[in-house]
């Protein structure tokens, strides 16, 4: 666990990128390819649509007033 936190700090720090790669491999449990993927094809302004229930939302939505993220 030492060795875990001492990486991640170094990373954090000094490589960014990296440290969001091991971030979400470590607290999702997704594939490295998907990881790689998801950031490769990120867009903050891309919207989704949720079947069944005709609802169309950006990606990203966030409410400041309730700290509300998705």
């Amino acid at each position: 666990m030492d060795d875990l936190k001492k990486t991640l700090k170094y990373l954090r720090e000094n490589h960014p990128i990296y440290y969001m790669v091991y971030r979400l491999l470590l607290e999702s449990g997704t594939r490295l390819k998907h990881v790689l993927e998801m950031i490769k094809t990120w867009d903050l302004g891309e919207t989704i649509e949720v079947p069944n229930i005709d609802l169309v939302s950006k990606r990203l939505v966030c409410t400041y007033d309730s700290m509300y993220l998705r």
